[in-house]
């Protein structure tokens, strides 16, 4: 797909799509120049992507020697930050490449490493971690990566079926040792850093926002690209699709459209709520007093999930309301203050509003998707029920009231628990003129 396309700028807001950026010799034949890099879109947040190349560029060890090493002091951070930035990317396409912290704490190595992974970084082109190898990969067949033609000149190890082993920035078991990506895509741990057989495939982030004007055709017709406002979608309990998340948890097919039960209809507008748990979240980064107000899942709903799962036009259509979190809104024995009432165009329902909406608890069940599995969601039984975030307060102000995974009302947990599902519940304008 053509770098600077309105099809490549769209491409590059959906997961799992290949789309191409920079140049890089590939084919080992140096008469005809470098060829353009294919790029796999692992992520999507406020404006930018997260890509790895599709294939391993280059074969390069860790670090040039034997030693103790990090991340931070390794040879290969330096050959991408030095070289292959330099080498890979005009000027241009530099500037479209922000410099991102990187976290290299112990929980990005494999189970909590108790080998220190170093300092933080700040770069434009780094590695995996090891959590991010599994995070962002569903499977080992999904890791697996063939070398170019050139990663294989330069010694990149390969097996009978054409793939290679490649490096992830994490530590290994031991400080003279890396994690990795073995050549059949399982993730490991025990590689020597000064290894020399191992593939590279660099990461980093591409900034579209600013682009986001010349986006013309999108992935997805404009039909898709809105709700419905045919009579049969306007009564509560029915389901309908709109915007798209990642749910099954395979990078490769790209989103899937969002499924959601609509709850209400008033005045023109229909309120809707997730049909599955999109994504395991905390209430709330630390665990302290908070309120809806001033949580991060407040923070995210509105600003990196409704950018990011919602077209322009999609946007459009959901409307800014006003939350009420009085103390009516929660469960009256705990009477926990709830905080000030909030402008949404996002939000989770209260204690009142579950109770409202859902008849039994039976109805108040959910389901955790794949991806939300995946990202650590509690669940039960082969079909995943969770337990999902309320927006009202707990017994203190440290907790915040959840769904108990047999749908229950009056459960609490820590606001700092990650292990909570997200269901997410929105306005829609059925009037608005979007065809």
């Amino acid at each position: 797909m053509e770098e600077g396309s309105a099809e490549w700028l769209s491409a590059l807001r959906a997961v799992g799509s290949i789309v191409n950026f920079g140049h890089y010799e590939q084919d080992n034949d140096f008469n005809n120049g470098a060829e353009s890099i294919e790029w796999l879109v692992l992520d999507v947040q406020e404006g930018k992507s997260l890509l790895i190349s599709k294939y391993a560029l280059d074969c390069r060890p860790y670090h040039t020697d034997p030693i103790n090493i990090t991340w931070e002091n390794s040879s290969v951070r330096n050959w991408l930050k030095e070289y292959f930035l330099k080498t890979a990317f005009s000027p241009e396409e530099q500037n479209m490449i922000p410099t991102s912290q990187i976290n290299n704490d112990r929980s990005q190595g494999r189970n909590n490493s108790f080998v220190s992974g170093g300092n933080d970084t700040e770069d434009q082109v780094f590695l995996l971690s090891y959590a991010d190898a599994v995070s962002y990969f569903s499977s080992n067949d999904a890791r697996a990566c063939e070398p170019t033609e050139y990663a294989k000149a330069n010694g990149v190890n390969t097996n009978g079926s054409g793939k290679c082993w490649w490096w992830l920035r994490s530590p290994g078991k031991y400080d003279m040792y890396a994690s990795y990506v073995s050549v059949g895509g399982a993730t490991g741990s025990y590689y020597d850093v000064s290894a020399e057989k191992g593939g590279v495939r660099p990461v980093l982030w591409v900034e579209y926002k600013e682009n986001e004007q010349l986006i013309g055709e999108s992935d997805y017709s404009e039909e898709q690209m809105h709700v419905s406002t045919e009579n049969e979608l306007l009564f509560p309990g029915n389901v309908v699709e709109f915007g798209h998340y990642e749910q099954d948890n395979n990078l490769q097919n790209g989103e899937e459209p969002i499924e959601w039960i609509v709850l209400d209809v008033q005045d023109g507008m229909a309120l809707l709520i997730s049909r599955y748990g999109v994504d395991s979240r905390a209430y709330h980064t630390s665990y302290e007093n908070m309120t809806w107000e001033k949580s991060s899942l407040r923070n995210w709903l509105n600003t990196t999930f409704l950018q990011t799962v919602f077209s322009p036009t999609e946007q459009d259509q959901i409307q800014t309301v006003t939350v009420d979190n009085g103390k009516s809104q929660g469960y009256s024995a705990w009477g926990t203050d709830g905080g000030k009432d909030t402008e949404d165009q996002i939000f989770l329902l209260s204690h009142a509003e579950a109770e409202k909406y859902f008849a039994t608890k039976e109805a108040r069940i959910c389901m955790a998707t794949e991806y939300t599995k995946k990202q650590g969601a509690m669940f039960l039984g082969a079909e995943g029920r969770c337990s999902w975030w309320l927006r009202s307060p707990g017994t203190n102000p440290c907790n915040a009231e959840c769904i108990a995974i047999n749908g229950a009302l009056k459960f609490e947990d820590y606001v700092s628990n990650t292990r909570i599902v997200v269901r997410p519940v929105l306005w829609i304008d059925l009037n608005s003129d979007v065809s």
